[in-house]
């Protein structure tokens, strides 16, 4: 259905449920997509339309796509609809339904009975979400998912889209994804979203038991929590789930109750453990200010990895202005420089240990005076989001500070705003890359030498000063650039070779890519990866390889490889594939 008249990409007809302007008497949703032939999936595509004024005590206020059915609305709006007392006031996918959005609106919706999820979108089990382009705004739910509702074993993809303004009750004000569900997000902006209950936690994003949620080149600012023990204001992880923080900003979020830690980030572990990684994030101006709440910037009960990140200028009420984290299950992990607080009071004692301690003043292009303290203030320089700017002088001790010798490095070829990230700044110590989200753009383009797909040592790790280029470095290019399928071979100076990882720990794979031991072409591997750290060491911590598609999937090809002396916790003692990747080995 085309109601795109004049093919302005903008939406000419409206369909409402009333049966006159202002009637106030609809009892039933706009559109339902439902095929009638039992076990015959039928997809729906509309256009140019907008949706408005449902109402059903039915899922789906406006919109209902039936288990395994798709629908497909570009340049439209769902607006004001109700389920009445069910879920997804705007959207409702059944299991197994297919959404995609794309330059739509979704606005004022509610999920409006007792215990209802979902105000803009609810999409249940082993379904699949992408919104481009789109906006999710001023959405309600009377339990969780004020904006959008994900339920298990579901596939998310968010990109150039606004989620603000909506409201749960409980976990989720933006967005929660639930169990085993893979979410990303990529130059978003997530903001003013609340929970408003105890015990709700993620007053922008939620991440479920077991799910996995990435953002990159996103801004995540102003959202909160009201109730005691109602954690992350900006971010929250639950038990089991993964959180993934690059080239994105998380500013200006609170929370308001007792023992609420994590103001702008919180990671919980009730039943098993959580894991976070912020890689070139800045995490600036987020407040804790009720009885005890911990960790104004970030709050860490299980597992953390900061990496070339900012957190600086937040303040909490408890303990931890920048960092806080439970003393008895945490455990921090600082790769390469980090800066988090102006003194070793910012942070708890384990965190300061690990992190650089900075001044705002000399880190930020602008700040201002906050809850006590001194954060960096957001501005519009460019890009999908805003970002707060360094200051521009080769004495900030954030410009130049970013690559070099980091175990397990994730390399970062862009900032938040897809400006160059190995910027060399004029008279800076170190090499090229500033820490954070955004880098000077002042100086000349200087990457590192070991930026390639040849692999040329046989060292286990990253360390871009070398001038070689190693697996580990070059794995970690070729997940900067997920769209570019990159085919990684050895110098045929390593053939029967062998790499041991020892310390470097797993080679971590987000992107589809091959890797070809296979030097001569004989159909038999040339090189040996091992974990230990030395031939007959036996002292393996890690797996070989982890692969883990983030989003779209990885699809990961080896061959010619013998892969040996694994030892993993987990499942996987070798390899572990993660949610939505594919692992081929040939000749290995």
């Amino acid at each position: 259905i085309d109601g795109d008249l004049n093919d302005d990409g903008a939406a000419d007809i409206t369909l409402s449920a009333l049966s006159a302007p202002g009637a106030g008497d609809a009892d039933s949703r706009v559109v339902t997509v439902e095929g009638l032939d039992e076990g015959a999936s039928i997809e729906a595509t509309l256009i140019g339309l907008t949706l408005r004024d449902g109402a059903t005590a039915l899922n789906g206020g406006g919109v209902y796509v039936a288990a395994g059915d798709a629908l497909t609305f570009k340049d439209g709006a769902v607006t004001e609809n109700r389920a009445e007392r069910s879920d997804g006031g705007g959207v409702f996918g059944d299991e197994g339904a297919r959404l995609s959005f794309e330059n739509v609106a979704i606005t004022d919706n509610a999920a409006g009975g007792s215990f209802d999820f979902g105000g803009g979108v609810r999409l249940e089990g082993f379904g699949e979400l992408a919104l481009i382009d789109g906006e999710v705004s001023g959405n309600s739910a009377t339990l969780e998912g004020g904006g959008i509702s994900v339920r298990q074993d579901a596939s998310v993809s968010i990109r150039g889209s606004v989620i603000s303004d909506n409201t749960a009750a409980r976990d989720g004000g933006g967005l929660i994804v639930d169990a085993r569900t893979v979410a990303d997000i990529d130059g978003s902006t997530i903001s003013g979203n609340a929970t408003t209950d105890a015990n709700a936690h993620g007053g922008g994003l939620h991440a479920g038991n077991s799910a996995v949620l990435s953002v990159s080149n996103s801004l995540i600012e102003g959202n909160s929590t009201a109730g005691d023990r109602a954690r992350g204001g900006g971010v929250y992880g639950d038990a089991f789930s993964t959180v993934r923080l690059t080239n994105t900003t998380v500013a200006g979020n609170e929370t308001a109750g007792e023992e609420a830690h994590g103001g702008g980030v919180a990671t919980w572990h009730t039943f098993g453990d959580s894991t976070l990684e912020l890689t070139n994030a800045t995490v600036t101006g987020n407040r804790t200010t009720g009885l005890d709440a911990d960790g104004g910037g970030v709050y860490v009960q299980s597992s953390a990895r900061f990496q070339s990140s900012i957190v600086l200028g937040n303040a909490a009420a408890g303990e931890g202005d920048e960092i806080g984290e439970d003393a008895d299950d945490a455990a921090l992990t600082f790769a390469g420089a980090n800066f988090a607080g102006a003194d070793a009071a910012a942070c708890d004692a384990s965190a300061s240990a690990g992190a650089v301690n900075a001044a705002a003043a000399d880190v930020f292009a602008a700040t201002a005076a906050f809850a006590g303290t001194t954060a960096g203030v957001l501005g519009d320089n460019g890009g999908p989001v805003r970002t707060a700017a360094l200051r521009g002088n080769a004495s900030n001790p954030a410009i130049d500070a970013d690559q070099g010798a980091v175990a397990n490095a994730v390399i970062v070829t862009t900032d938040a705003r897809g400006e160059d990230r190995f910027i060399d700044f004029p008279g800076a110590p170190g090499g090229p890359g500033d820490l954070g989200a955004f880098e000077v753009q002042t100086g000349v383009s200087a990457p590192p030498a070991a930026l390639g797909l040849v692999v040329t040592t046989t060292a286990g790790g990253i360390d871009l000063t070398d001038d070689e280029i190693s697996l580990a470095e070059a794995v970690a290019f070729a997940n900067s650039d997920p769209d570019a399928l990159a085919a990684i071979t050895f110098d045929a100076s390593l053939a029967g070779s062998t790499i041991f990882l020892g310390g470097a720990g797993a080679i971590r794979i987000v992107s589809s890519l091959s890797i070809d031991g296979d030097i001569d072409g004989d159909g038999t591997p040339d090189i040996e990866i091992s974990a230990d750290g030395a031939e007959g060491s036996g002292d393996a911590a890690s797996r070989i390889f982890e692969i883990d598609g983030v989003g779209a999937g990885a699809e990961v090809l080896l061959n010619g490889l013998v892969i040996r002396d694994g030892a993993a916790e987990g499942s996987g003692g070798g390899v572990r594939v993660g949610p939505g990747g594919a692992q081929t080995q040939a000749g290995a």
